[in-house]
């Protein structure tokens, strides 16, 4: 006898409208998924505006970095005063010790024998070496004021030296040059033998003014340094042989 027909077990028309139903849905979240990954969210940017984004702000940068360069170059010929008074007001804050009496300076220096050659002005804080070279050039290797001409006996003696290299309380500097006042003692220490000066003249001259360089009948010492930053003039310093001491 043949079998009747039969429906699959556990699928009844209810159960086919379920199925039917979530195919939908399935379908639907699909959709939606779809749709979220396609349209960008309100925090995401598409790569071609990320781009110009990063370059404006390269660009406002770099103008900034221009900005900064050009101010430096409008005020540095203001550097050098700023400097100096600045440390104006640091000696007025830290007094400087007394000046001592030139003869006990003279004194001391003899007590030195193994002192190395060296220009000593008390009354504005230098004591550096002297250095020897063919060139103002030696200065870049070795800190003091350099050589340039004479025998510090007789003649003109001349001695050159930077002022914006280094700042006080450093004493290989001719900074407070500008501040020495006339009369004041210069020592200068050179083989054994100690040379006593007395400031006599100051005096600003452009800077290819090479009369400083010339002859003198009296013993006399000229320092120079520049007068500002940019070395468009000297400040010179002039200062006359009073005593000559060995030990």
């Amino acid at each position: 006898m043949t079998a009747p027909l039969k429906k699959p077990d556990g699928i009844t028309r209810g159960s086919q409208s379920i199925v039917r139903k979530g195919d939908v849905a399935l379908k639907g979240d699909v959709a939606l998924a779809r749709a979220v990954l396609a349209v960008p969210s309100s925090t995401q940017q598409p790569h071609g505006e990320s781009v110009k984004s990063a370059r404006a702000r390269g660009v406002r940068f770099g103008l900034a970095l221009l900005s900064l360069a050009a101010a430096g170059v409008l005020l540095l010929p203001y550097r050098p005063q700023v400097s100096y008074e600045a440390v104006a007001i640091y000696q007025k804050v830290v007094p400087p010790a007394p000046t001592p009496e030139p003869a006990a300076v003279a004194a001391e220096l003899q007590t030195q024998p193994s002192r190395q050659n060296s220009l000593v002005i008390p009354s504005i804080g230098v004591d550096e070496p002297i250095v020897e070279g063919k060139s103002l050039d030696v200065l870049l290797r070795q800190r003091g004021t350099w050589h340039q001409q004479g025998s510090f006996a007789s003649g003109n003696t001349v001695l050159a030296g930077h002022r914006f290299q280094y700042l006080p309380p450093n004493t290989d500097t001719f900074y407070n040059l500008g501040k020495l006042k006339k009369g004041a003692p210069l020592f200068v220490f050179m083989e054994g033998t100690v040379y006593t000066y007395e400031a006599a003249d100051s005096k600003t001259v452009d800077e290819r003014d090479l009369s400083v360089l010339g002859p003198s009948e009296q013993a006399i010492l000229t320092l120079y340094t520049c007068e500002d930053l940019l070395e468009t003039k000297r400040l010179v310093v002039t200062a006359t042989l009073l005593d000559v001491s060995r030990p």
